[in-house]
């Protein structure tokens, strides 16, 4: 779960987007190859009417914490072991950087990214609502 609240001193689009990388190097993107039932039923178990799933976050963010979004994110779940994990949530922040790569080649736009690392996991299935050890959070360009 997570909340958004828009500080700046305009409205703006809210668009997030999260992916996972487990320690063999994988990216998965949140959302993808879950069946929209499992989503509902996480969705109910927050025990929140305002979360909402990363389709319907989409939109206006309106000013202010009164107009926050609330949203969960959800990974297939490949692995029940996948021992130390990296979550990069982009959108959050407008700030953009285009660089050239260092091998060279077309420039690139880089996302102000908030990445979370999370210890080894252990086995997923043995946790059941407890979180992840949080290890990192820190803002990065990607």
């Amino acid at each position: 779960p997570y909340k958004a609240t828009n500080t700046s001193g305009q409205d703006l689009l809210f668009a997030p987007s999260f992916e996972l990388v487990g320690a063999d190097g994988r990216i998965v993107r949140a959302g993808r190859d879950v069946p929209a039932d499992v989503s509902k039923a996480l969705i109910a178990r927050t025990d929140n009417p305002f979360v909402q799933d990363q389709i319907a976050i989409i939109g206006p963010l309106l000013r202010g914490p009164e107009n926050a979004k609330e949203g969960l994110v959800i990974f297939p779940a490949d692995s029940l072991s996948p021992g130390e994990i990296m979550v990069f949530a982009a959108g959050f922040s407008g700030e953009t950087a285009t660089v050239t790569p260092p091998t060279g080649g077309d420039k690139v736009i880089l996302r102000k990214t908030r990445m979370l690392r999370y210890a080894d996991t252990g086995d997923l299935s043995t946790r059941g609502d407890a979180a992840l050890g949080l290890v990192e959070a820190r803002w990065i360009m990607r």
